[in-house]
């Protein structure tokens, strides 16, 4: 175990192990902030670096025996996102694309603030397809705080704008299976409206409002998946079709995971589900100890369930994919801020990443493998 000492409160924006990049998002005490991201489940080796970025300081450390290999000093009014051997920053107004992080631009986009406005744009909102970037972003008028939204798709080459739309809120663009998705929340949580939209001219084909709280959502095959704070799960098709529903006890807002032809997630009513990933069929379902969720993910046939289980105490359930069994548990210390804690699985190995200590000036990482 190594600790890496901050001068600022770590928060985990993403992990690099070989040339493998995840995104990631802080877990809350409350559990209401959850990615909407599908996760991805990939083979990779215990040899390879462990990159955190994080306001002033970007760190790589070496996981086989957890030395600092790198630090760099960053900005804290840019952030990046490493896209086919290119790197694009992301500033306010800004969008530059760079070879190499502090290189030269190869191109700038910029959009020009004036006395009674300024453009704010956000990485988080963006997604890539082939030689498009795709951005959500917005125009603050200062004057009366309101705010003009607009969807962009860029060419990646040059930076020029292929097509720009007015739209009525921010959006999340994502591409799967050749297809652009775009999300919104025009009323805060209480409500998500899905998009699919023509790639190459950014006008809407297909949309739906759903009017309650959506707690993670992940794409395969033809399908959305989604967790709702309503006491349902549910699957919708290619015209946005309610597929199938399942209902539970308590709210899903987790993040579900699917492996072959099972749906799997965690409800608050303390069991894990198995789902049929077509049809929506209850395949098994396991109650599981008291504890706060952290993580669950699944690899190898195994479904993984990590909990804060006492004070600075996770436990790591390992279950049976064909009956929900609970087949081992494993016990490790964590984070006083337990809130903090991170979970990533890998083949045989878990990573945690947390913040052992709950004073801002003082704050560590730990990486235990």
């Amino acid at each position: 175990m190594k600790n890496i000492k901050l001068q600022q409160t770590i928060s985990i924006q993403y992990l690099c192990l070989l040339t493998l990049v995840l995104v990631m998002q802080a877990c809350s005490k409350n559990d209401d902030t959850v990615p909407t991201i599908e996760p991805s489940i990939l083979p990779v080796s215990l040899s390879g670096d462990l990159a955190l970025v994080r306001n002033e300081k970007s760190l790589l450390i070496d996981l086989n025996n957890g030395n600092l290999v790198e630090e760099t000093a960053t900005s804290t009014t840019e952030k990046h996102i490493h896209f086919n051997e290119n790197y694009y920053i992301f500033q306010s107004n800004k969008i530059q694309k760079t070879n190499a992080l502090g290189g030269a631009p190869i191109w700038e986009k910029e959009y020009i603030n004036d006395p009674d406005s300024s453009y704010k744009i956000e990485s988080a909102k963006t997604a890539f397809f082939e030689t498009t970037l795709f951005v959500s972003y917005r125009k603050q008028h200062n004057s009366t705080y309101r705010s003009t939204y607009y969807f962009e798709a860029l060419d990646i080459t040059n930076g020029n704008s292929l097509w720009k739309h007015e739209v009525s809120s921010e959006l999340t663009p994502y591409v799967y299976k050749n297809r652009l998705i775009t999300t919104t929340k025009p009323n805060g949580n209480a409500s998500m409206i899905f998009q699919y939209r023509n790639k190459q001219l950014g006008h809407l084909e297909v949309e739906r409002t759903l009017t309650e709280r959506i707690g993670g959502l992940l794409f395969n095959g033809d399908f959305i998946y989604a967790t709702s704070w309503q006491k349902r799960v549910f699957a919708l098709d290619r015209e946005l079709n309610t597929v199938w529903s399942f209902e539970t006890e308590e709210a899903n807002p987790r993040q579900p995971i699917i492996l072959g032809n099972q749906f799997i997630f965690y409800s608050r009513d303390k069991h894990v589900y198995s789902l049929n990933k077509d049809t929506g069929n209850l395949n098994w379902k396991t109650v599981m100890p008291n504890g706060f969720t952290l993580e669950i993910s699944a690899f190898n046939d195994k479904v993984y369930i990590g909990k804060q289980s006492g004070d600075y105490k996770l436990t790591v359930y390992t279950l049976n994919i064909e009956n929900g069994a609970i087949e081992k548990t494993h016990n490790t210390a964590m984070s006083e801020s337990y809130y903090s804690t991170k979970l990533q699985f890998y083949k045989d190995y878990l990573i945690l990443i947390t913040s052992p200590t709950s004073n801002e000036s003082d704050s560590q990482i730990q990486v235990e493998l």
